[in-house]
């Protein structure tokens, strides 16, 4: 078959879960279809352009990226904020960031150069160009769903303390689900990382709405444990994931200010490494106060870090879809403590693979309990890399998508 991805960014390096997903999926997909990619590059991503240039010549090893164009609200510094103003009126901002003459023109040439079997649009940000005059209408589309993207808005906006933040996300939260509604029956149908996910977008798009769970994975064959590591140091705790993403500066924020004083009360010699791009000003801060905290910023192999610590630990209260450090840290065999709603749509058990708890007392005694037992932290490991290997592997994730994919265009 012959597969057009739409893609609002180049997944390439896949460091990050929505690079994860979205270069996984593609990669594998290719072991079956043909897959060709019009995409957007993120200055976030690729800062210049030789690392542009050598994601492209990556990508392009297993797929083919027809089109690369750059990311129209990266072309100025009031680019994002003048749009988040004018998106108080009429379409969101989801809606809006990716709307772009050019990108609409080289989807058009795909379609006019190639007969494909399907179209897949990698975000709902990317929902518009569904209605592209000519072939697109008659093709059947399927529409990947990262998070649900208004239930995150809404779920943060919950949690903001700023009242006008608050108020941004939940009207933006709020007319994002009206446009999810309106556009779903444009579909074949919509790819999402857990049951849950498809429980949130039935919801609110109704019960018959064509639902597929495509979990998000792990790459089995890259994060796994290394016998030949030495052993973690006593009482070490380790979190890994990009800090200038809100979900992870606020559970770091929650670290730093609450937990952590709480366990370095009751184990002075704790030593805890906060691991990602990115870092903000306070955890900077707290690295250069208490020299028990290492935040060593964007790291380019951070297995390392992840099994250099007893305790892989997960406080994470907001966000949507289902986190992927959460499966790395499984498929690499970490004794894991995490908040619920970090593992929200992970098929994990409380006390088999993972320990969970919603209160900063629970979490507390969960590490110190992992730092005292060295039999519960085995049992966890090897619950943990069992879990990753029979269920969250991109290899057969992708196989089942591309029978999907196969049934919808026959």
């Amino acid at each position: 078959m012959r597969i057009l991805w739409l893609s609002h960014l180049v997944p390439y390096p896949p460091k990050g879960g929505v690079q994860q997903r979205s270069y996984n999926l593609i990669r594998e997909l290719s072991r079956h279809h043909q897959v060709d990619v019009v995409a957007f590059h993120q200055a976030a991503h690729h800062a210049d352009t030789a690392t542009l240039q050598h994601a492209i010549e990556h990508m392009n090893g297993f797929c083919r990226l027809r089109t690369v164009l750059p990311l129209p609200v990266d072309g100025g510094r009031w680019r994002k904020p003048l749009l988040a103003l004018r998106a108080l009126a009429g379409q969101t901002y989801t809606v809006r960031w990716t709307q772009c003459e050019h990108y609409g023109a080289a989807v058009q040439q795909a379609l006019a150069d190639t007969q494909y079997d399907a179209v897949h649009f990698d975000t709902i940000s990317l929902a518009p160009y569904a209605q592209l005059p000519g072939p697109m209408r008659a093709l059947p589309r399927l529409m990947n769903h990262h998070n649900i993207e208004s239930a995150m808005l809404l779920r943060r906006a919950e949690l903001e303390q700023q009242p006008l933040r608050a108020w941004y996300y939940r009207q933006e939260g709020q007319r994002l689900a009206q446009y999810e509604k309106q556009v779903a029956e444009q579909f074949a149908a919509h790819l999402v990382c857990s049951a849950l996910d498809a429980e949130r977008l039935q919801a609110q798009c109704g019960s018959t709405l064509k639902t597929e769970v495509i979990p998000n994975g792990v790459d089995t064959d890259y994060f796994r444990q290394d016998p030949g590591a030495p052993a973690a140091p006593p009482q070490s705790l380790v979190f890994a994931g990009r800090l200038d993403w809100y979900p992870n500066a606020t559970a770091m924020r929650w670290c730093i200010n609450e937990l952590w004083p709480l366990i370095k009360a009751q184990r002075p010699q704790a030593r805890i490494a906060i691991v990602g791009k990115a870092p903000g000003a306070q955890l900077l801060q707290a690295a250069a106060s208490d020299t028990a905290v290492t935040v060593p910023g964007f790291v380019d192999d951070v297995r390392t870090w992840i099994q250099g610590a007893q305790v892989y630990f997960c406080p994470i209260t907001d966000g949507g879809g289902t986190k992927l450090k959460i499966l790395d840290a499984l498929a690499m065999g970490c004794a894991i403590v995490a908040h619920p709603i970090a593992c929200e749509g992970i098929d994990v058990t409380d006390g088999k693979n993972v320990l969970l708890a919603d209160t900063s007392e629970g979490l507390v005694a969960h590490c110190l309990r992992l730092f005292d037992d060295a039999a519960l932290r085995t049992q966890l490991s090897n619950a943990a890399v069992d879990l990753a290997e029979s269920t969250y592997t991109f290899r057969s994730i992708g196989t089942k998508l591309a029978s999907i994919y196969s049934r919808y265009s026959g």
